[in-house]
């Protein structure tokens, strides 16, 4: 519905416009350079339309909201910059449209605001909406976007495909990027800098951070990637090592018979009450190292700020090495572990660590079943659990170490 009222909102369809710029008053960029001879652009492009490097200081500039439509392809060559006149400048891609952006290193493609308003929220966005396969992104500077409020709000906005390589946004009242439903084919390269809120608000997922590669995240005001609940995965997926943390605003549920693996050093963070849990069919592969390891915890380094990880997964493929479980055990009895593990799960663990704990380390339905199922080498490690290291939950019985 979101979705659907985002593209009811864009103005009404017309033909594109392509004017010769002409201010009352001499316009100069934030650096002062002239903008007189740029080309003008409102409305809608319909067909197939090529916007070649003009040579100017700034080459075109967009009144409102520009729709790419139908079938049309817009392609953006290096060196084009795009001025927008005001705080609801944006570009919109229609489903069956597309937009292809290719820059270099030596001459990107540039979106700013007006020349008079160098604060960030200048303009407003991009969105695309299609999942056509030339939808491309290289070496594009997106620059004191993200006009709109709206939590979700990003100076990108993915619903659909694109590949993104080499980009950057820079400066956001709002977010970098939005996803809503979107994937990227690849996503590496980019900077995502100085944005008010998050550099990625994911609104759907797991699957839509499948494909990332090294990216730059800085000086942003939440500088996570915000992620929505987990989902039932339809292949292999790895949670990459961005160098900043995933924050889950409520559960991470997996499902489906394939492999989640988490890189090394990745850090996973936990709203209030938040859990990480898988049902009987996936693998998890979550191989830290003892000087690059996993990391699962709290928003806020609480004792019981959330109630920890249960993967109760039957896969002999199971395993977790030199992860760090903390603040976890929220609730009393078989949900107050930093680590729940069930009758039928089955573990490899390795140089764990457990701690600050609202009540245990490690809780244990069944200790005969878990004899059979978890293999461990005596190597994991518990720091403050306010009850006891590991909970037995059939005697009620409480240990300090993982039963050999």
């Amino acid at each position: 519905m979101k979705k659907l009222f985002r593209l009811l909102a864009v103005s009404a369809l017309c033909g594109v416009m392509f004017t010769a710029c002409d201010p009352t008053e001499e316009q100069q960029t934030p650096g002062g350079d002239n903008i007189d001879d740029a080309t003008s652009l409102s409305g809608a492009i319909s067909e197939n339309k090529t916007l070649p490097d003009l040579g100017l200081d700034v080459d075109y500039i967009v009144d409102g909201t520009l729709n790419v439509e139908g079938n049309a392809l817009l392609t953006i060559e290096p060196g084009v910059t795009i001025m927008f006149t005001g705080t609801n400048g944006a570009v919109e891609v229609g489903e069956n449209a597309g937009l292809k952006m290719v820059g270099t290193s030596e001459k990107p493609i540039k979106f700013v605001g007006p020349a008079n308003n160098p604060n960030n929220g200048s303009w407003s966005h991009i969105t695309y909406n299609s999942i056509r396969s030339d939808n491309q992104m290289e070496y594009v500077y997106m620059l004191r976007g993200g006009s709109d409020d709206a939590t979700w709000a990003g100076v990108l906005r993915n619903y659909g495909r694109i590949s993104m390589k080499n980009c950057t946004i820079d400066g956001s009242l709002r977010n970098g990027i939005d996803i809503e439903g979107g994937v990227f084919t690849s996503f590496e390269g980019n900077t995502i800098k100085n944005c008010a809120a998050y550099p990625i608000y994911n609104e759907s997922g797991l699957e839509c951070i499948r494909n990332f590669g090294a990216n730059t995240y800085t000086s942003n005001g939440k500088n996570y990637i915000r992620m929505a609940s987990g989902a039932t995965l339809s292949e292999d997926l790895t949670i990459v090592n961005e160098g900043i943390p995933y924050f889950f605003e409520g559960d991470c549920g997996v499902t489906g018979p394939y492999t989640l693996t988490i890189e090394a050093g990745t850090q996973l963070l936990f709203n209030i009450g938040g859990r990480f849990y898988t049902d009987e069919e996936p693998a998890i592969v979550a191989h830290g190292t003892a000087e690059n390891p996993i990391i699962f915890r709290g928003m806020r380094n609480e004792p019981g700020y959330w109630n920890g990880v249960w993967p109760e997964t039957t896969s002999y493929d199971n395993s977790m090495a030199y992860c760090k479980i903390y603040d976890a055990g929220r609730e009393e009895g078989w949900q107050g572990g930093c680590l729940y593990i069930g009758r039928n799960t089955r573990l490899n663990l390795l140089g764990c660590e457990f701690g600050n704990s609202g009540h245990y380390g490690v809780v244990i339905e069944d200790d005969s079943d878990f004899n059979h199922n978890i293999v461990h080498n005596g190597t994991c490690t518990f720091v403050n659990c306010a009850d006891g290291n590991v909970y037995f939950e059939q005697t009620g019985e409480t240990a300090d170490n993982l039963p050999l």
